[in-house]
């Protein structure tokens, strides 16, 4: 990067530069200058869907706002100010705002549950047994991945207090050729410290050819207290197996009777 003269009443409180060897900077005459470097900016995304952006970002110097450009995902940002004034970044997002001091750091207090991220995950395993010898001695098992986010785009922000867990459900079968349809309701159990929390999303896996996939995935949300700490699982595998179309009459699952929990508060 290379200044050219720099009036002696400006500096630039903040600099980031990334992916280029080489960048060119001017200075401007006394006053504010906005560019934006290297920005993705909204607009028609080659599949023809439009990208969803901030709805409000400025930079606000000594308390006067500057819009600043609509962008995407990633901008950089290079602002000239007075020396010794205060110059803040403040974005807006359906009615939550949050700023970060370009000088000092500082940030506002953080949206409960937005930083730092928590997740975890949880797997519980069934064994099969059956008199029919194509799923006998086969095993599923159900992998969870939740976190938890005060955002989430099909419902908006969470309550005052609360946040969205949004739990990735995996049901993996040991064989081909085989299809399950999870009874979820039945199956489920998860619990968080309200108590039951309902799992009623369609789980399905497989089919009658070899190359059918033998994993299902599905996806719940569920509004849950900012505190919350641990959601305990419990799986007792319920539901229809079929085998070269025909169901299953009988078969038994055995199922990992010790509780996995989903623990936040790592």
């Amino acid at each position: 990067m290379r200044e050219g003269p720099r009036p002696a009443s400006l500096e630039l409180p903040f600099i980031r530069i990334l992916g280029k060897e080489e960048a060119n900077l001017r200075w401007p005459e006394v006053g504010l200058h906005l560019e934006m470097i290297g920005a993705t900016y909204v607009g028609s995304s080659p599949s023809g869907t439009t990208s969803k952006a901030f709805t409000d970002a400025l930079l606000k110097i000594n308390g006067q706002p500057h819009p600043v450009p609509k962008f995407q995902t990633q901008a950089f940002i290079v602002a000239a100010a007075p020396k010794d004034s205060n110059v803040r970044l403040e974005i807006t997002d359906t009615d939550r705002t949050q700023w970060i001091d370009l000088r000092t750091a500082e940030t506002s207090t953080p949206i409960p549950g937005l930083y730092p991220e928590r997740r975890d995950h949880a797997s519980i395993r069934c064994n099969i047994a059956s008199p029919d010898k194509a799923i006998d001695g086969s095993s599923a098992v159900l992998m969870t991945d939740a976190v938890l986010d005060p955002w989430v785009d099909t419902r908006g922000w969470a309550k005052s207090g609360r946040v969205w867990m949004t739990v990735e459900l995996n049901l993996w079968y040991s064989r081909n050729g085989i299809a399950i349809a999870l009874d979820t309701a039945a199956s489920i159990t998860l619990t968080g410290p309200e108590g039951p929390i309902p799992v009623t999303v369609p789980l399905s896996l497989g089919g009658p050819n070899q190359d059918d996939p033998h994993i299902g995935r599905a996806e719940l949300t569920a509004d849950v207290p900012a505190e919350i700490q641990t959601a305990q699982l419990t799986l007792q595998l319920k539901g229809t197996i079929t085998v070269a179309g025909r169901a299953v009459p009988k078969w038994t699952p055995t199922c990992e009777t010790v509780r996995d929990a989903l623990a936040f508060n790592k």
